[in-house]
């Protein structure tokens, strides 16, 4: 009888441990979001695009990461000033438009860059200026300006 009691509560712990491992039943925990951006791809000249740009008021007034990843992208957009802040999908409805009509690749001029990128994100007046740029030909550019 002691037995079949002590097979009993380790037949039952190793089924709950069983259940809680393969995720059991139909409850799921998934970012939507995060899914949705793994099926989604853009076509731009780069790969990743990594921005911070400071203003007199705002310390990382405009935040922007965009990395293109095997099967989707990963992208987060942070605009303090238009109280914006975004991850994946909805941080690209935002920035495609932007991406699709920025005029860089790597024989651009650093002047041309800063210049076409702190346009595209509102003529921001920046005190501080950085971009981390990874092209599609492989070659990766840093852009920086403080005024």
């Amino acid at each position: 009888m002691k037995y079949k009691r002590v097979s009993l509560i380790a037949l039952i712990f190793l089924s709950i441990i069983l259940f809680a491992a393969c995720g059991g039943g139909n409850a799921t925990n998934v970012d939507s979001t995060t899914n949705a951006s793994q099926s989604s791809t853009f076509n731009y000249n780069f790969r990743s695009f990594d921005l911070d740009i400071d203003t007199v008021d705002q310390r990382d007034a405009v935040e922007v990461s965009y990395e293109e990843e095997k099967n989707g992208y990963e992208a987060e957009y942070k605009n303090k000033m238009a109280n914006l802040n975004l991850r994946n999908e909805k941080a690209m409805e935002q920035l495609d438009s932007i991406f699709s009509s920025l005029k860089i690749d790597p024989n651009s001029t650093d002047e041309e860059v800063i210049q076409r990128v702190s346009e595209a994100f509102g003529g921001v007046n920046f005190t501080e200026f950085e971009l981390e740029v990874e092209y599609k030909d492989g070659g990766e550019r840093e852009y920086i300006s403080r005024k």
